[in-house]
């Protein structure tokens, strides 16, 4: 067998092409074999010359063999392939003179570098044109339709894939840039104050838009059509100093420290939350010197809340302790958040100089402590009067916090002159100063609104409330409104508030003593009963006993310090415990109950529970702040509990009416002639004789005639007065059933009368009035001491009518009138 009929019967065999090949019948060209073999790579040589040898030695060929079929594989590849060579390696110079034979137009190598490695338009036009001519040279028409056809193809296939790598290229880049930005982004940008105050807490995290320095404050560039416009947040650096944590349980409205520079250099300041990220809000920061206009509010808004989230996010925003409240009551215990050096005061711009007030001076020159408990222990033994009974009341205000127990008035009045400021001044410097500048500072006046009085209470929980010059108060309506906020300050509990939303505001609430150094009674002026219970009232001579060189000299270490001595204090009925203080505040109760009944004295509880207090209260500084043996006696403090009578509003409204009935003479009949009856008609005076069932000692009921005094009110004219006097008519009838004083028809509260100025019988409500001879021995001084000109007419009247209805009536009595 030939080499080249053995190696044709090789070739030819693939099942895939169907052929059977006859051995005899075969014709090869020696040509075409020769380009074969020249297009065979050395391996494939390699195995198919090792194949030829086997087929010469006459050894079996298997065609299903691994290498029967590789060699196969290698011979339909080799006379498939194109020529690639190298003739395409000039046409990067307009050169295809390579270009020879047709198998080179079927090669993709040459496409792709016409239209894939030159990228140059012009020379892929004249490559394209020269090589259609060569085509059609080499292999006419059909070649040059197919060269065109692939050039096409070609074109598509690059755009395509310039397309895919252009769009992979592109988010590749985006990626890159994302992950910097992410990164940016991770490490944060800040801002770039370079002039702040060591008290800041140095420069925030802000979104990497805003630009911020100390020349041009906060602001961004956006994009705006072809121009860049500058959008400013805040013309001055500001940045958020801390995050506020209430330790007082707060009001549910979170609130932040912010710090600014601004005209007056830099500040810092409490404001809530929304005033940093709501519009309407941030305006009204302007007013506190933060550079912002108008036209800022929503740019501002915008940065500030990126500064909240980007450096919370980092916790770049410190937190710190905050209280609206100087004093706290928790786990039994007083805290002073404002002694730790770590804290904010969040109604500081409220009351200015407050907080400054109430710590102690330590760095001031001529601060000393011992100096100062020496002059106190002095005052203390001097006893001038109501000096020690204010001591105690000043110092009861944490003691009514720790017992839970109502809060109450001290009012220390007199003329002036009489030293009530004085002493007030000392008493003060217990817990703060008491001078301020421009109405700043702890000692207030009673100019106030009723919700300011709720703040400040709020503000000082358990601190005492102290009010100077209550004479500032211009006329009674403003006293009357004043009056009304004893209640508030002995409650302890403000008004409930609603927000625009309806939801409830936390309303304020404290434990504390008010101390008022007033020129009058305000007992005398409270229309309320409760208001007055609440009052612990004490009366100073005329005239301070002290020159005024003595007083000058006694202030001068109280001048120089304050504010420790409350401190210790508090700290004293801390280590005491609340059990022990409510044990000792029980034990004098008892004991003032104990004397009451010795004396037959009518106190009421509120006024036992003030006078138990008080002398607790003497009794733990004596032992534990001032280490002396000046203590308050009980005697003393009963003296000027009020009594019941006091107390009680329909008592006191009796006691009114009797007032108001001598005040007005001339409009009752029986009190002023016929003629003399002009200015109106109230009702009728009138002495007669009734009848009373009283037990006798044996037990037995009988009745007892009485000769007294009455007087028949209209009521209608009895109830403007009682509205007037802020009482109610229907408890003022109670409260004279109970007394057995009001003369009444069976089932009714109101009896019929018969009146001579009016001519018929009317309805009126009538009821005893005291008779002369009942009244104690101080009552019938302050009546010779009236200046009021109706009273003594009208007793002259009263007197020669009561005669001649006794002389009327002698014949029918059995005994003499009384009186």
């Amino acid at each position: 067998m030939s080499f080249f009929l053995a190696f044709s019967r090789l070739y030819y065999r693939p099942q895939s092409m169907r052929i059977t090949y006859r051995r005899n019948r075969i014709m090869m060209n020696n040509t075409d074999m020769m380009q074969m073999f020249q297009s065979m790579t050395p391996e494939q040589m390699q195995t198919m010359m090792a194949m030829m040898a086997n087929m010469m030695n006459k050894a079996e060929v298997d065609p299903d063999s691994p290498e029967y079929t590789a060699t196969r594989n290698a011979a339909i590849e080799a006379k498939t392939r194109p020529d690639t060579g190298t003739y395409y390696e000039y046409f990067n110079e307009g050169k295809i003179d390579n270009v020879t034979k047709q198998e080179q137009f079927y090669d993709d190598a040459l496409y792709t570098t016409i239209f894939g490695t030159i990228t140059n338009e012009i020379l892929q036009n004249q490559l394209q044109n020269q090589l259609e001519q060569r085509a059609k040279n080499i292999g006419g028409t059909s070649l040059v339709q197919m060269f065109r056809k692939n050039c096409t193809a070609k074109k598509k296939q690059i755009k395509k894939e310039n397309e895919i790598k252009a769009a992979a290229d592109a988010q590749a880049m985006r990626d890159r840039e994302a992950a910097e930005l992410e990164e940016k982004r991770r490490i944060g940008h800040k801002t770039e104050f370079k002039n702040m105050p060591e008290w800041s807490t140095g420069n925030k995290y802000i979104g990497e838009d805003w630009i911020c320095n100390d020349e041009e404050g906060i602001y961004k560039l956006e994009e705006c059509g072809k121009t860049v416009k500058k959008v400013e947040a805040c013309g001055r650096a500001i940045t958020i100093n801390y995050l506020l944590d209430p330790i007082d349980g707060g009001d549910g409205i979170d609130r932040v420290e912010i710090a600014y520079d601004s005209e007056r250099g830099w500040q810092h300041r409490v404001v809530t939350r929304d005033m940093l990220v709501n519009q309407a809000e941030a305006i009204k920061l302007a007013k506190f010197s933060v550079d912002i206009t108008s036209d800022m509010a929503r740019p501002f808004t915008n940065c500030m809340a990126s500064m909240l989230r980007e450096s919370s996010k980092r916790n770049a925003i410190p937190s710190i302790p905050s209280s609206r409240k100087l004093a706290i009551m928790k786990d039994k215990e007083i805290i002073l958040p404002f002694r730790s050096k770590d804290f904010v005061f969040e109604r500081e711009a409220d009351f200015p100089g407050l907080l400054a007030a109430v710590t102690p001076n330590e760095t001031d020159a001529g601060y000393s402590e011992t100096e100062y408990m020496d002059a106190y222990r002095a005052m203390r033994k001097r006893n001038l009067p109501g000096f020690n009974l204010m001591t105690a009341a000043i110092l009861s205000s944490p003691v009514v916090c720790m017992t839970n127990a109502n809060g109450w008035v001290y009012n220390m009045h007199g003329p002036t002159g009489c030293g009530k400021s004085f002493l007030l001044s000392i008493g003060t410097t217990l817990f703060g100063d008491y001078y301020h500048e421009n109405g700043s500072g702890y000692v207030k006046t009673p100019l106030m609104t009723n919700t300011a009085a709720e703040t400040m209470c709020d503000t000082l929980h358990c601190y005492p409330l102290i009010i100077d010059d209550y004479n500032l108060l211009p006329d009674q309506k403003e006293r009357d409104k004043f009056n009304k906020n004893i209640m508030l300050f002995s409650n302890g509990l403000g008004k409930e508030r609603a927000t625009k939303t309806l939801a409830l505001v936390k309303s304020g609430f404290w434990k504390l003593t008010t101390i008022i150094a007033a020129e009058q009674s305000i007992r005398e002026a409270a229309k309320q009963g409760g208001v007055s219970n609440r009052l612990f009232e004490l009366t100073l001579d005329d005239q301070c006993p002290l020159s005024k060189e003595e007083i000058d000299k006694i202030l001068v270490p109280f001048n120089n310090t304050h504010g420790f001595a409350g401190i210790k204090f508090i700290e004293a009925l801390n280590t005491m415990g609340v059990d022990a203080i409510r044990e000792m505040v029980t034990g004098y109760a008892k004991k003032i109950t104990e004397k009451m009944k010795e004396k037959g004295l009518d106190k009421t509880n509120k006024q036992i529970d003030i006078a138990a207090i008080l002398l607790a209260t003497d009794e733990i500084a004596k032992n534990e702040l001032f280490n002396d043996d000046v203590q308050l006696d009980i005697d003393e403090v009963i003296k000027w509990m009020a009594d019941n009578d006091e107390v009680k509003q329909e008592s006191r409204f009796y006691n009114t009416i009797i007032d108001k009935i001598y005040a007005n003479a001339a409009k009752f009949e029986g009190l002023a002639a016929d003629t003399e009856m002009r200015s109106g008609f109230w009702g009728i005076y009138s002495s007669e004789i009734i009848e009373h069932k009283i037990v006798n000692e044996d037990g037995k009921t009988e009745k007892k005639s009485e000769y007294v005094k009455t007087i028949s009110f209209i009521p209608s004219e009895l109830e403007k007065i009682a509205v007037s006097e802020g009482a109610s008519v229907g408890a003022f009838k109670d409260y004279l059933k109970r007394k057995n004083l009001l003369i009444y028809d069976e089932g009714r509260a109101t009896t019929r009368v018969s009146s001579e100025f009016l001519g018929k019988r009317i309805r009126v409500i009538k009821f005893i009035l005291p008779d002369d001879s009942e009244e104690t021995e101080a009552k019938k001084e302050d009546k010779n001491n009236s200046t009021i000109p109706f009273q003594q007419a009208a007793a002259d009247v009263r007197d020669r009518k009561r005669q001649q209805q006794a002389e009327e009536l002698a014949e029918d009595i059995p005994f003499a009138p009384i009186g």
